[in-house]
């Protein structure tokens, strides 16, 4: 941890952690590379068990212009649908898995297919969903019994969906994750994390074999960041891997938690070993993220709620870091309509959408329509200790033809009650329109663009939590 009295200067999508003033800077000149789409993903997609019922879901999801969306967990998001879950797809493990009338396909086959027609594609995670059951009643987490046999399951999937096998797709699915968070125990896997990588080793060296050219990983750690136990659990698997002379293409990982900057911190310690390792090229994927106070704050209040505004400003935050960070895909975790985890995903239990729909769509707005990034700069403030972990940070682009853009900015959990942005060579015709959003509002409203010597002033009605957005039309 940085001492409180460090100065940092964070240039492109940067992050000020502090509740002072800092000088914020746009740089309309200067060019950062791409606004990258692969970190806004989610692990949400329209719900198909409710589809005849809320006929909305597809209409919403489009809006947010995720690149991606993973598929674990949409047993529990879809209920009493036979989906993804290898369980599902594949029911009696026994069989011939050369047969395709062994598989039951269809379920998943429109999920993913009404997915795709929004846009977006799938993430595929091959294995079983989390099972919530008491810690003495697990049934789908069991060890397969033959890991060989497993995988020729899991070939037949891949074979479904991206070659056109079984009157299949090719929907080119540009990720296979091998299982999910094998560290939590019996909730995702009934053994040891010793008899976990050698299951992994073996699947992912079967599926290799047939798909040389397909991005197979995994296995979606939940506890890594900052634990002693996950990075050994890491080091044991990549250890296993390098004997066996078979690389992941990506290793996965997941965040739960508040702290901005810590987290971001992780992110370069994980590449660190990985690169230690000898595995340079093998991707980082944190497919799974959410804004998380405390477990017991996963409630409806407004402000430090799961879908309350300190979690809005969080999400903007979050994506901003990414940009300057080691990492290739981010997809955040956020349930749809209909279950009841809807506190903490995009919707609320009234199927209204909450301040993460918005935060999301936000941002899908700056993927979307300007992907050229443009350098940004946070000056000066000292990196505050828990339990504040306050920030504010930013993330601008152009369009494609250069004539607008757009700045977000977020101020997670701030005492000040305004903000302001210097615009270097900021075009002098060019119209401004801004809008807020923070925890009066359930959606962003305008406000009038206050410009004052160069500088945009960026104003709250009250302290805490708020996000900006500016565009610009120079045409």
């Amino acid at each position: 941890m940085k001492k409180r009295g460090f100065l940092l200067l964070f240039c492109s999508a940067c992050l000020l952690f502090a509740a002072e003033v800092p000088q914020l800077q746009v740089h309309f000149d200067q060019s950062a590379g791409e606004i990258r789409k692969q970190l806004h993903g989610s692990g949400y997609m329209p719900n198909i068990s409710e589809m005849g019922n809320y006929h909305k879901g597809n209409d919403f999801f489009r809006k947010l212009h995720f690149s991606m969306s993973r598929t674990h967990d949409q047993v529990l998001f879809n209920p009493g649908e036979r989906v993804v879950d290898t369980v599902c797809v594949f029911p009696l493990e026994k069989l011939d898995p050369e047969d395709a009338s062994n598989y039951c396909f269809k379920p998943t086959d429109f999920l993913l297919s009404n997915l795709v027609s929004c846009g977006t594609l799938p993430y595929y995670r091959l294995g079983v969903s989390t099972e919530n059951t008491p810690d003495d009643h697990h049934f789908n987490s069991e060890m397969p019994k033959d890991a060989v046999h497993y995988a020729k399951i899991l070939a037949g999937i891949i074979r479904h969906y991206n070659y056109g096998w079984a009157d299949g797709f090719k929907m080119n699915i540009p990720y296979w994750e091998i299982w999910n968070e094998p560290d939590i125990g019996c909730k995702m896997w009934k053994g040891d994390m010793a008899q976990f990588n050698r299951f992994f080793v073996t699947v992912l060296k079967h599926l290799k074999q047939e798909f040389p050219d397909e991005k197979i990983g995994g296995p979606g750690y939940q506890k890594l960041c900052g634990v002693p136990l996950g990075e050994k659990n890491l080091r044991d698997l990549l250890a296993l891997c390098k004997e066996e002379n078979v690389k992941p293409d990506f290793i996965s990982f997941h965040f739960y938690g508040y702290d901005v900057y810590g987290y971001l911190a992780y992110l370069d310690r994980i590449r660190a070993i990985l690169d230690e390792c000898g595995f340079k090229d093998t991707e980082m994927h944190l497919n799974e993220w959410h804004y998380n106070f405390d477990w017991a704050w996963r409630t409806w209040d407004e402000v430090r709620g799961g879908g309350g505004i300190d979690s809005a400003a969080f999400n903007v935050a979050m994506f901003a870091g990414f940009h300057d960070k080691p990492l290739d895909v981010a997809c955040y975790y956020g349930a749809g309509q209909c279950n009841i985890w809807n506190y903490w995903g995009l919707f609320d239990r009234f199927h209204n959408v909450n301040r993460n729909y918005r935060s999301m769509e936000m941002i899908g707005k700056l993927v979307a329509e300007y992907p050229r990034r443009i350098k940004t700069c946070v000056i000066g403030m000292p990196v505050p200790a828990a339990p504040e972990f306050k920030s504010v940070s930013m993330i601008a682009g152009l369009n494609d033809a250069g004539n607008g853009g757009c700045l977000l900015v977020s101020d997670f959990r701030g005492d000040a009650m305004q903000r302001e942005v210097e615009l270097k060579h900021f075009p002098a015709n060019a119209r401004t329109t801004v809008v807020r959003f923070d925890h009066h509002t359930r959606e962003p409203v305008p406000v009038t663009p206050e410009i004052v010597d160069g500088k945009l002033v960026l104003r709250k009605e009250i302290p805490g939590s708020c996000i900006w957005m500016a565009t610009f039309d120079w045409k």
